[in-house]
C-alpha cells in the first residue's frame, strides 16, 4: 500500500510538524530560562559562541601579556599584571562568559564583573598552592553535601581565612581596568565570520550626586549579526532534538542505517543506530544485516492504542493526588528533624572531627545521610511528576486514535528503544498500562485463557510458583478483580500489585473474557519476562549447570530464584557470623532485621552489567533506608546504619560470585581481552549471532582549554571534544555489559523473527520482556527459547568474541585462555517452563 493513501496521511504529516515544533518550543525555553538565570552561556547557542570565542581571543591575552611583561610603559600595564596570574584560556574563558550572561548591561558594570570573575578564579588557584589537603577536602565535603556554588564558594573563603590563608582582594579599579581591556577585546574581536560580538550604545544616566545631573554613559549589546547567528544556532540545535511522537501510520520502514521511523523531510533522517562514532557509522554502511533490519521493522510495525479505561482511572487518581505504583507522588518527603544536638563547630574546625566520633556526632552523621537521600528523592520526584504529566497529555492526545504506532532504533550494542519517550510500550508500569493493542484476538481456549491469568498473576506479583498455581490465584479471587474492574476506587486492593497499572488493564481484560467468554478479542499485551536474563546469557555461553539451573535454564517443578537463593546463601553467612564474638554485633542486628530477596535482587541484578561492591552497597542501603522510613519497620541498626550495610554488602556479593561462578569467569576474561585492546590502541569490535557489527569505542573527552577551580565545580565544558585516545577505564569495564546486551538483543530479534513467521503480529519489547497477545503467547513462549538455544548452539560467543580480538591484535599477541565450559546441555531450555515466565 502507498502510504500516502493511508486515511491518517495527512494527521501523520501534521504530527511530525508538531515534533518539529516542540523542538523549536523546548530550545527557546532552555534559552528564556538560561537567560533568566544569568546563565545564558549554558545553553546551547550560548556554549558555541563561548566556544568559538575562546581560542582567539586567548591568542590576544597572551599576546597582551607578553608586552605587559617585556618591560614596555602603558597605562595597560596594571591589567596585564592581573591577567598574567592566570592562564590565557581560563581569562579567556571567564571574559566571554561574563559579557554573554550581563548582555545589555552597563559597560562599566561589566567590566567590575569580568575583574572580579577573574579574581575568584585567581583566588581559588592561590587556595590550592597554599593548603591543597584542605582544599581537597572541603571539595570532597561541598560535593557529598551537593553544596551550591556560591555557597560553596562563601564557605571556602572562610575556612581558608580560619587557616591562615588569606587572600587580598583586589581594588575596584583594578578589576575595571582588566574588565575593560576584555571588552575592547571583544568589540574588535570576529564570532564565526558574524563580526564583533557586542557593540557600545551610548545611553543616558542619572549620575550619583546630589544634584541629580545626567551624563553619558555606555551599555554592552550583543550586535545584530550575533543575534541573528544565535536565531540560526538555535533553529539547528531544534531541528535536531525534535519531540518525537507515535505515528498513526506504520512506521518507515528500515532498509538502510539512514532514514527510517519517520516520513516527512521536515525532520531530519534518524539513524538507525544512536552513535556518535563515525568509524561504527561507516562500518553500518559497509555490511549487510538483514535480519537486523527485518526484526526491527516487525516490531515497529506493531498496532497499538490508548487503553481508554485504565487512562480514566489514571485521569481520576492523577487529579487527586493519588500516588499509584510508578506515579509519582505531589508531595515531597519531609527532611526528617534535625538531631537536638548540633554541631559545637563548622566542619573544618579544630575539634570537629573529634566530636564526630561521639554519639551526638555519629547521630549528626547519620541525620545528613538520611536528609541528603530524602533531597535526592524529592529532586527524582519532581522530574517523575513532569514525565508522568506529559504521558498522560500524550495519552489524552492519541486517545481516540484507532491504530499507533512507534518507530523504534538501536543502540551501537543493537538494543532496540522506541524513538518517541514518556508514553512507550518500554515505560513504566503506568506507561504500559496505559497501551494495549490495537487488534485483539479470541480466547479461542483454554491455553489462551490461561496465559492471560498467568499475566495477571505476574502483574500482582504472584511470579514465583508454579504456572498451576498463578491460575488458581486468579480463579479465587475472581471477586476482587472483578470489582476492581467495575469500580476502582472501592477497593484500592488492586494498588498493592507489583505493577498496579498493567494488573488494572488485566482486570478490565479478565471482567471482559468472564462476560463474552470465548468470543472475547483481548488485545492485552502478555508478557513473558527472563530469569536475570544477563545471567541467563553467561550461563549458556559457559555452559554452567548450577548458574543454568539458578536462573531456569533447566527444567524445574516451580521456577528457580536466585535473589533467594543469594538471600538464603547470606542467611546461612549470617549463621557462621552470628556464633562469633567479631562479628556477633552486625550479624545479629542483619538477622532481627531480615535478609529477603527483595534485598538481595537489584545487586544481583546487577552482576553481569558490570555492577560493583559499591553499587551493591549503595542498593543495600536505599532498601534499609526505605524499610526503616516508609515501611516503619524496626531499627535494629542504632541511628548510623553504615557499618551495618557494609558489612552486609561483602556477604552478598561473596553468595553472588558463589552463586554465578561462570558468570564472574565470563566477565573477568572479556574485560582482561579489552585491557589487552585497550592498550594496543584499539577499539572492541565484534558481530552479534544477529549480524551486527557492535563496536564499543569510548574515547578519552579532550581535556577543557579552561579548567576553573570556582567553588566545587570545574569547568569541562566549552572545548570537550573526544580525542584519538580510548578511555581505558570504560573500555574494559564497559564490555562485559556491553557484550551480553548485544546478546539479549540478537536474542529478541531472532525470537520476533520467528514468532512472525509463524502469524504474530503483535509484538511488546523490552530487552528481556516479550509480550504478544494471550491468543499467540504460546507460540512466542515457543519460538524465544527456540531462538535462544538455537543462538548458542550455532555460536560460540566467547571464541567468536576471541577472534575478532586475535584478528585485531595480530597472531603473535597471546589471548588469556579462555574460561572453561561445563556440561550444561542447552537443549534443556526447551523443556524449561520457567525460562521466560
Amino acid at each position: 500500500m502507498d502510504i500516502t493513501q493511508h486515511p491518517r496521511w495527512e494527521r501523520q504529516q501534521e504530527l511530525e510538524r508538531e515534533m518539529r515544533g516542540i523542538g523549536f518550543s523546548r530550545v527557546e525555553s532552555g534559552t528564556r530560562k538560561a537567560t533568566a538565570s544569568g546563565s545564558f552561556d549554558a545553553s546551547p547557542a550560548g556554549s558555541r559562541l563561548v566556544s568559538w570565542i575562546i581560542e582567539p581571543l586567548s591568542k590576544m591575552v597572551a599576546e597582551f601579556c607578553d608586552d605587559v611583561n617585556s618591560g614596555k610603559p602603558g597605562r595597560r600595564r596594571t591589567a596585564g599584571v592581573y591577567l598574567s596570574r592566570i592562564h590565557p584560556d581560563a581569562a579567556a574563558y571567564l571574559i566571554a562568559k561574563v559579557v554573554i550572561n550581563t548582555k545589555a548591561s552597563a559597560e562599566t558594570h561589566t567590566a567590575v564583573m569580568i575583574g572580579r570573575a577573574i579574581e575568584e578564579e585567581c583566588r581559588f588557584q592561590f587556595y590550592h598552592s597554599a593548603n591543597p589537603a584542605l582544599y581537597d577536602t572541603i571539595m570532597r565535603d561541598h560535593k557529598k553535601r551537593r553544596m551550591s556554588t556560591g555557597k560553596s564558594v562563601s564557605v571556602m573563603k572562610g575556612q581558608m581565612n580560619k587557616a591562615g590563608v588569606e587572600w587580598p582582594a583586589w581594588p575596584e579599579k583594578h578589576c575595571m581596568q582588566i574588565g575593560m581591556q576584555g571588552i575592547e577585546w571583544l568589540l574588535a574581536l570576529d564570532v564565526n565570520g558574524a563580526g564583533p560580538l557586542i557593540q557600545r550604545e551610548e545611553q543616558v544616566r542619572a549620575s550619583s550626586s546630589r544634584r541629580r545631573t545626567w551624563r553619558p554613559g555606555f551599555r554592552l549589546t550583543l550586535t545584530a549579526a550575533v543575534e541573528e547567528l544565535i536565531g540560526e544556532l538555535n533553529d539547528k540545535c531544534a531541528v535536531l532534538t525534535p519531540g518525537y511522537l507515535p505515528c498513526v501510520v506504520p512506521p518507515k520502514p528500515w532498509t538502510r542505517p539512514t532514514g527510517g521511523g519517520y516520513y516527512s523531510d521536515m525532520l531530519l533522517p534518524v539513524n538507525l543506530v544512536k552513535t556518535g562514532d563515525d568509524k561504527h557509522q561507516h562500518l553500518l554502511n559497509t555490511v549487510t544485516m538483514p535480519d537486523v533490519y527485518e526484526a526491527v521493522n516487525i516490531v515497529q510495525a506493531t498496532a497499538w492504542k490508548i487503553n481508554t479505561r485504565v487512562l480514566d482511572v489514571m485521569r481520576e487518581a492523577w487529579e487527586g493526588g493519588m500516588a499509584i505504583g510508578t506515579l509519582p507522588r505531589f508531595e515531597n518527603d519531609e527532611i526528617p528533624p534535625k538531631p537536638p544536638t548540633p554541631p559545637p563547630c563548622k566542619y573544618g574546625e579544630p575539634g570537629y572531627k573529634e566530636w564526630q566520633a561521639t554519639p551526638d556526632g555519629k547521630r549528626w552523621r547519620a541525620w545528613r545521610r538520611m536528609a541528603a537521600a530524602v533531597h535526592e528523592q524529592n529532586i527524582k520526584n519532581k522530574s517523575r511528576r513532569l514525565q508522568a504529566a506529559q504521558a498522560l497529555h500524550i495519552a489524552d492526545m492519541y486517545q481516540h486514535e484507532a491504530e499507533i504506532y512507534f518507530p523504534h532504533n538501536l543502540d551501537f550494542r543493537s538494543r532496540l528503544y522506541c524513538l518517541p519517550s514518556l508514553l512507550t510500550p518500554q515505560g513504566p508500569d503506568y506507561a504500559r498500562g496505559l497501551l494495549t493493542f490495537a487488534h485483539g484476538e479470541p480466547l479461542t481456549d483454554n491455553e489462551a485463557v490461561n496465559w492471560l491469568a498467568i499475566h495477571g498473576a505476574n502483574c500482582y506479583g504472584i511470579d514465583k510458583v508454579s504456572y498451576e498455581e498463578r491460575i488458581g490465584w486468579v480463579r479465587e479471587h475472581k471477586a476482587r478483580i472483578l470489582n476492581a474492574a467495575v469500580h476502582p476506587f472501592d477497593d484500592l486492593w488492586w494498588t498493592e500489585a507489583e505493577n498496579p497499572w498493567q494488573f488494572l488493564a488485566f482486570c478490565f481484560e479478565w471482567l471482559g473474557y468472564m462476560t463474552e467468554g470465548r468470543t472475547y478479542r483481548s488485545s492485552l499485551p502478555v508478557s513473558l519476562d527472563g530469569t536475570c536474563n544477563g545471567l541467563q546469557h553467561f550461563s549458556a555461553m559457559l555452559r554452567d549447570p548450577i548458574g543454568g539451573k539458578a536462573v531456569n535454564l533447566r527444567p524445574v517443578d516451580r521456577p528457580a530464584d536466585i535473589y533467594q537463593t543469594v538471600a538464603d546463601q547470606v542467611r546461612q553467612y549470617l549463621t557462621v557470623d552470628d556464633a562469633m564474638p567479631s562479628t556477633h554485633e552486625l550479624a545479629d542486628q542483619w538477622i532481627q532485621f531480615g535478609v529477603t530477596r527483595k534485598l538481595t535482587k537489584r545487586p544481583v541484578m546487577i552482576l553481569p552489567y558490570g555492577g560493583t561492591q559499591y553499587a551493591c552497597r549503595k542498593y543495600v542501603e536505599e532498601f534499609v533506608r526505605e524499610q526503616i522510613t516508609e515501611k516503619h519497620k524496626p531499627n535494629p541498626f542504632g541511628d548510623d546504619i553504615m557499618p551495618a550495610v557494609i558489612y552486609l554488602t561483602k556477604l552478598i556479593w561473596q553468595a553472588i560470585e558463589q552463586t554465578a561462578v561462570a558468570a564472574t569467569r565470563a566477565m573477568r576474561w572479556l574485560r582482561a581481552v579489552s585491557s589487552m585492546l585497550v592498550k594496543a590502541g584499539h577499539a572492541v569490535e565484534w558481530i552479534t549471532p544477529a549480524g551486527f557489527p557492535a563496536r564499543q569505542a569510548y574515547v578519552d573527552m579532550e581535556g577543557y582549554r579552561v579548567r576553573l577551580m570556582v567553588g566545587d565545580k570545574k569547568v569541562y565544558k566549552w572545548l570537550r571534544r573526544p580525542t584519538t585516545t580510548l578511555d581505558a577505564d570504560q573500555q574494559v569495564n564497559g564490555l562485559p555489559p556491553n557484550f551480553v546486551h548485544s546478546l539479549d538483543a540478537s536474542a529478541l530479534m531472532a525470537s520476533a523473527i520467528a514468532s512472525h513467521r509463524r502469524g504474530v503480529r503483535s509484538f511488546a519489547m523490552v530487552h528481556d520482556s516479550y509480550g504478544t497477545l494471550a491468543a499467540h503467547t504460546r507460540v512466542l513462549d515457543y519460538t524465544l527459547r527456540r531462538a535462544f538455544a538455537d543462538m548458542y548452539l550455532r555460536h560460540d560467543v566467547l571464541a567468536d568474541m576471541a577472534f575478532y580480538a586475535q584478528t585485531t591484535l595480530g597472531s603473535e599477541v597471546r589471548l588469556p585462555q579462555l574460561p572453561p565450559k561445563g556440561d550444561l546441555d542447552i537443549e534443556e531450555v526447551m523443556a524449561s517452563r520457567f525460562f521466560f515466565a
